[in-house]
């Protein structure tokens, strides 16, 4: 008898240790103090505060663009190039009417508008390529009196024979078939069109200009290309039995540095660079 109460006993001990352990087990633990959320924007703490506060800056705010019915962030914004605000600036009407910028050609969209195309010429069509006999002062005369021009002035010159010597070695293999020439040429991409193509040495940059042969006489800007602040030559590149493809290089078969003279078929002239 003085056993089983003694199991009993331990028993109920032990049931009870049990229950306390689940009792505080089960119990919520105290919160801590948390961080006071501040919705101002940042600033100083006082050296006295007790209680750690959690200074946050106020939330930005950044609106989405609608494109194509979706929803996208915007691009981020970048320093503006004196070339990107040259361009803004043309495109805006607050440069000059005509100009030329590095690696871009006259006339162009953005700026000024296309000159008017000439009536087609009634000469029948002769050799693609020819040499001009205008003489070297009236042509300098031309670029000078082109506004489009004049930012790359005031003096203009004609290149030199020598000077091709600079372009590539004419005497290689490659360029058999091809003539490089830093003289003025007249070309006939087709009947009813005749362009004067002339090099020229400027002050501020190397020009290349395409003038309209019209008819009766006479001559206007019909497009042209400039190396800003490059004094290298020039060069026409063409090969005699292909009518239609007229090249520039100022250095053969370097990128950038080479490009071409087409006539499009709605008779503007455009000079592109490769």
């Amino acid at each position: 008898m003085g056993v089983r109460r003694v199991s009993w006993l331990l028993l109920l001990a032990i049931g009870a240790g049990s229950a306390l352990s689940t009792l505080s087990a089960c119990e919520p633990r105290k919160a801590r103090p948390r961080a006071a959320k501040v919705d101002a924007p940042a600033r100083d703490v006082p050296a006295d505060a007790t209680t750690p506060v959690s200074v946050v800056a106020a939330p930005v705010v950044v609106p989405l663009e609608m494109k194509g019915g979706k929803a996208t962030l915007p691009l981020p914004k970048t320093a503006e190039s004196d070339l990107e605000r040259e361009a803004r600036e043309e495109a805006s009407g607050a440069a000059a009417s005509a100009t030329i910028a590095l690696g871009s050609k006259f006339p162009s969209p953005a700026n000024v508008p296309w000159p008017e195309v000439p009536p087609p010429r009634t000469d029948a069509l002769g050799s693609a390529f020819r040499p001009v006999s205008i003489g070297q002062d009236e042509l300098i005369d031309l670029a000078r009196k082109a506004p489009e021009l004049a930012r790359f002035g005031p003096e203009f010159a004609l290149f030199t024979k020598d000077d091709v010597g600079r372009v590539t070695n004419v005497n290689g293999v490659a360029f058999q078939s091809l003539t490089f020439t830093v003289e003025p040429v007249l070309w006939q991409p087709k009947q009813g069109v005749l362009l004067l193509l002339v090099p020229y040495r400027g002050t501020k940059g190397a020009v290349l200009a395409a003038y309209w042969e019209l008819e009766g006489g006479g001559h206007r800007l019909a497009s042209a290309f400039a190396l800003k602040d490059e004094a290298v030559p020039m060069a026409l590149v063409y090969e005699p039995k292909k009518r239609e493809e007229l090249h520039w290089s100022a250095c053969w078969n370097c990128p950038g540095g080479q490009g071409e003279v087409m006539l499009k078929d709605d008779g503007r002239v455009v000079i592109a660079q490769r």
